[in-house]
């Protein structure tokens, strides 16, 4: 059984960003790795859909890990160009050194 201490501790891995983006998207996936564990959440629609996973790791390095869709419900015009994400991940990257960003794009091939 979790604890409340490790459950807040999860909780601050993730961002304001994390918050406001489940529920603005179809669906929001995050994973946290650390202190030797690996833990999950899956949204839909801003709901928590299997409550949070936990499962031993052997990796070492520590971070949090988040992917996402866009809710056309929410975002009528997802057409932004992925050099604007460049962007301002770059200017993260400066204001935090610490950090690693890393962006993929899996836009879909117009036919």
């Amino acid at each position: 059984m979790m604890t409340a201490q490790i459950c807040m501790s999860i909780l601050w891995d993730l961002t304001v960003w994390d918050f406001a983006t489940q529920f603005s998207s179809e669906f929001m996936d995050v994973e946290i790795i650390r202190d030797g564990y690996k833990y999950n959440l899956h949204f839909e629609k801003g709901e928590n859909v299997g409550g949070l996973k936990k499962e031993k790791t052997s990796k070492k390095q520590t971070g949090t890990k988040t992917k996402w869709k866009p809710d056309l419900d929410v975002f009528t015009d997802i057409n932004v160009r992925d050099e604007y994400f460049q962007d301002v991940l770059k200017r993260q990257a400066v204001v935090n050194p610490n950090l690693l960003f890393v962006y993929r794009s899996k836009r879909r091939r117009k036919l």
